[in-house]
């Protein structure tokens, strides 16, 4: 069954430009061991004018307050997942790194203090109402969540509440192959930066291994901000500097600014978040593009020369999450249909990430006789994964509030068939884009990138235009007698899958109700796609219980016979002859099958013209034996 979707969307509240000024501290304080031996960590980097400034600090209190007021159904519309699962999400759970974003808590000894005693830091309590957690400190802790995962989603690491216990964030070196880091968001900086700073974080440290101490646990980064997008924001910065990242400054105050706040305005509003950019809508990694930056070229990160994305997937074991959509019409994702006998419009759904800026994800649709194609495609969104305390997972896709910001300007494109350009949306004032046409029933195709805005000094590049969309709508109906597959009965369920649609290159929708008449084509295909519902996936011979693509066919007849019970003509076919399909001169030489990549489609592309006579698609099932 789908996930589920909600709709939510709040206010979107802008600040006022702040440039913020800072000298960056360095200072030795202990070695912590890689498991290469050496030391990675003897610097840190203390952000101590990277502080939420007072009025957003009043803002984030106001804000959650009037949400309260409003009563738990109000908080409970806002939340990503229930609200007891606030210590449960994850974003990419699969993966073998993690960013744990601690809450509750947390006794470390590290080289923070020369591990000399242990450092105890209170829970996360921005409300400043005391141990347990309210229900808008539970809200805002999602929210955080939701931002450090969108900052992180290109990556194979998961973004999680969720404690993965010391060992999955420690390096300990050897066959070790899973680590990472503790982000402890707490509201007393004990002493670490001197005074009042935003975060504080050892350089290098994401692959680091236990220090040399009695003790020792994981070398956490930590955030003392904590309004929701201040914390959010420091703590994609702190694990930014564990990373190997380094400041994004501004060369145009004397002296230099070492926390850029960002340029731009409304939901265009663009800040580096390795700079301060708490005023900022769109919010993303930098490779030292505008004009005044301080960190550019060959001292870029830390004397690396690399931008942030490349700095982040070398050298601490984790690259980019796989690109799992097609990027091309002839590998185009399909959409998600649901289907409803009763409905004249059919709702659709997808979810993707763009990987990079090169990155286009393509998807195919289909619309009935109204010709009906309205898509929004949102940057809003979180894929939501919450343990479920059994090992498993449960799955939502959730489009968010406007306030928390996010990483992607959309640009959407649909081409019919043929890869004909119909119309391009990309707003200027907005970063999701619609798609809304009346055209031709058929086949269609939406292409989805990544781009920037304006230029680098007013605006931004598509390098860190990347992340996390879902495509949201409606096509008209089909016929739905012929795309709307029966209820399945236990034994097709159990053995089979079920035939639902089959098309051509040129659009051409087959009709399969036999109480109808054939369709009758004007023009040679060169393919039929083949689909099925979805329960079952097409697969290579010796897959065990999917269907052999081998055994589907298409059957040629030069004659033709009435003496049905339909009163028109059809082929006159006898069953192909399955024991030697090479020798049967009934069946169409097939030069290519391709299974679509969501598994339920199969490409039959066709070795020569065909000649004029009647045809059949055949399905030979032997799942079922025969």
């Amino acid at each position: 069954a789908k996930a589920n979707l909600s709709n939510r969307r709040l206010h979107h509240e802008t600040l006022e430009k702040r440039e913020l000024l800072a000298a960056e501290i360095w200072q030795s304080i202990g070695p912590i061991q890689n498991s290469h031996g050496h030391e990675i960590a003897n610097e840190h980097e203390v952000d101590g004018n990277l502080v939420e400034p007072p009025a957003l600090r009043q803002l984030d209190l106001d804000h959650y307050a009037s949400i309260a007021a409003q009563g738990s159904q109000a908080v409970n519309a806002l939340a990503l997942a229930p609200l007891a699962d606030t210590f449960n999400l994850h974003s990419n759970p699969g993966a073998n790194h993690t960013i744990f974003i601690d809450f509750d808590g947390n006794t470390s000894v590290s080289g923070w203090n020369g591990g000399v005693s242990p450092i105890i830091a209170g829970a996360y309590d921005p409300e400043n109402n005391g141990p347990a957690f309210s229900s808008t400190e539970l809200l805002r802790m999602q929210n955080i969540w939701r931002q450090v995962a969108e900052d992180f989603s290109v990556f194979d690491v998961n973004v999680t509440t969720e404690d993965p216990g010391e060992a999955a964030l420690v390096n300990t070196g050897g066959g070790d192959t899973r680590w990472g880091v503790r982000a402890i968001v707490t509201d007393n900086t004990m002493g670490l930066c001197g005074g009042t700073c935003g975060g504080v974080a050892f350089i290098n440290s994401f692959d680091g291994g236990y220090g040399p101490y009695p003790g020792a646990t994981d070398t956490p980064v930590w955030v003392f901000n904590q309004g929701e997008v201040s914390a959010a924001q420091t703590v994609s910065h702190e694990v930014g500097h564990a990373l190997g990242l380094s400041h994004d400054g501004d060369t145009r105050p004397d002296p230099d600014a070492e926390y850029y706040g960002g340029h731009g305005a409304g939901e265009n509003f663009w800040g580096p978040i390795m700079g301060a950019p708490f005023s900022a809508n769109i919010v993303t990694w930098d490779q030292g593009e505008y004009s005044w930056t301080t960190n550019t070229g060959p001292g870029q990160n830390f004397g690396t020369g690399l931008g942030d994305l490349e700095k982040i997937s070398i050298g601490n074991g984790f690259g980019f999450r796989a690109d799992l959509e097609g990027n091309a019409i002839a590998t185009a994702t399909p959409l998600d249909i649901e289907q409803d006998l009763d409905a004249t419009e059919l709702d659709v759904f997808a979810y993707g990430i763009i990987n990079n800026r090169n990155d286009l994800d393509y998807f195919q649709l289909e619309t009935g006789p109204d010709g009906l194609i309205d898509l929004t495609i949102s940057t809003y969104v979180n894929q939501v994964q919450t343990s479920n305390g059994t090992g498993g997972f449960d799955l939502s896709y959730e489009q968010t509030q406007i306030r928390g910001g996010t990483n992607l300007n959309i640009e959407a494109r649909l081409y019919d068939m043929a890869g004909n350009l119909i119309t391009v949306s990309s707003p200027a004032n907005t970063l999701d884009a619609r798609i809304t046409e009346t055209v031709a029933p058929g086949f269609y195709y939406i292409s989805i990138d990544g781009v920037g805005h304006l230029n680098v000094d007013t605006g931004f590049s598509d390098y860190g235009s990347i992340g996390e969309y879902m495509i949201t709508g409606q096509v008209s109906q089909f016929d739905p007698q012929r795309i709307v597959p029966p209820t399945p009965t236990v034994f097709q369920s159990d053995l089979g899958p079920t035939l639902i649609g089959v098309g051509t290159h040129d659009r051409a929708l087959l009709e399969m109700d036999l109480d109808d008449e054939p369709t009758v084509l004007t023009e040679s295909p060169k393919e039929l796609l083949v689909t099925f519902d979805g329960r079952f996936l097409l697969a290579s011979a010796g897959a065990g219980s999917a269907l052999d693509p081998e055994n589907v066919y298409v059957q040629f007849s030069e004659k033709s016979k009435s003496d049905n019970a339909f009163g028109y003509s059809v082929g006159d076919f006898n069953d192909p002859d399955f024991s030697n399909p090479a020798g049967d001169p009934s069946l169409v030489a097939i030069g290519n099958r391709e299974i679509g990549r969501n598994g339920n489609s199969l490409t039959l592309r066709f070795a020569e013209k065909l000649r004029d006579g009647f045809y059949r698609v055949v399905v030979r099932n032997t799942l079922q034996g025969s």
